[in-house]
């Protein structure tokens, strides 16, 4: 999270790496660079640096009958006290997918377009 816990707008937990090898970042960084040499990524998003993360809440997702900018934003600091610390476990990940932005499944997660399986014989027991 960017800026103030007390008017966030969105709360994410960074990806902790096993082993020390970065495989994921690098496994990451090779799909992104693919696109980029074949044009699909806009020029102010080539330099950006990869934040492996997941999200844990954000306000655009904020079902609301009234919105303005000011409710774009939420109060997170008792979600840090209570839970900032918390281990959240593993999860290995077989497969990245591509996902469509602004396009959502029935599940509300973003339409994956396309999946790559992660080779077995990499995936750690």
């Amino acid at each position: 999270m960017r800026g103030s816990p007390a008017k966030a707008r969105v709360v994410y937990a960074p990806v902790e790496v096993i082993g020390g090898e970065d495989r994921l970042l690098r496994a990451c960084q090779v799909i992104t660079n693919a696109f980029t040499e074949a044009g699909l990524v806009l020029e102010k998003d080539a330099n950006q640096k990869l934040k492996l993360h997941a999200t844990i809440m954000n306000a655009r997702h904020r079902k609301s009958k009234t919105r303005s900018r000011k409710a774009d934003s939420f109060d997170a600091r008792t979600i840090f006290g209570q839970y900032g610390s918390e281990e959240w476990g593993e999860y290995l990940i077989r497969e990245a997918h591509l996902s469509q932005r602004f396009v959502f499944d029935d599940n509300g997660y973003y339409h994956c377009c396309a999946s790559i399986p992660f080779p077995e014989e990499m995936q750690l027991d």
